[in-house]
């Protein structure tokens, strides 16, 4: 949906439910689909203060259904009071009132929001990023199902692949796919290693007073 009718949607809710005051503000959130943060709560709407939120990535994917949902439920957020449970009785109750499904989650048919990296382990499992952290690169980062299960290390590293640049962050050596816990199977290939310098200065000998002398360069009188 585009961003305008996604805003027009948020607020005809807001002002059906008297919550005229109200400001709507614009995120990139992509781990969310909107949020409601209140600043001064009345049983009356119309003397409440507070801002609703609507991530910009999930209205792009959400068809008129998904985004109406989502504002009902930051609205019934708005409704709340403050001091009830966030996803409570109280709030779901509030939440069906006014046409919401009073989910705490977005459902599992909606849309998502493509992450930039994904990770998967030689075992298949996959992970999702949405942004990049220091240890992506280097091989420290384990599939928390498999770390455990398996005695070979490579069994659990996890691959983080780009998928706006479309490269590989880190580079890992490759195993098979296997049930068995006890005689991991590696696949012919080489990690990649740490760059070689083309000569190493040798270390520098300390020459003794004899070879000085020999050649020429001390005497009696320097050392006496």
């Amino acid at each position: 949906m585009r961003l305008e009718d996604a805003r027009k949607i948020f607020r005809e809710e807001m002002t059906k439910h008297g919550l005229i005051s109200w400001q709507l503000e614009v995120v990139n959130l992509k781990t969310v689909a909107g949020w409601c943060r209140t600043r001064r709560w009345s049983e009356n709407p119309h003397h409440s203060l507070g801002t609703i939120a609507m991530s910009v990535p999930f209205m792009e994917v959400f068809d008129e259904k998904e985004v109406r949902e989502t504002a009902r439920h930051e609205v019934a957020h708005a409704l709340n009071n403050p001091k009830n449970d966030s996803h409570g009785a109280e709030w779901r109750k509030i939440a069906r009132r006014i046409g919401s499904t009073g989910e705490r989650c977005v459902s599992l048919d909606a849309p998502k929001v493509q992450s930039r990296y994904t990770g998967t382990c030689p075992q298949g499992h996959q992970y999702a990023r949405h942004r990049k952290s220091w240890d992506m690169e280097m091989q420290s980062r384990y599939c928390p199902a498999c770390w455990k299960k398996y005695k070979s290390k490579q069994h659990a590293y996890i691959t983080w692949f780009d998928n706006h640049t479309r490269r590989t962050l880190n580079s890992v050596t490759p195993v098979q796919k296997t049930s068995d816990t006890s005689a991991p199977v590696r696949i012919a290939a080489q990690r990649v290693s740490t760059p070689v310098r083309r000569s190493v200065p040798a270390p520098s000998k300390e020459l003794t007073w004899k070879e000085k002398f020999d050649r020429g360069m001390t005497s009696f009188g320097d050392d006496w």
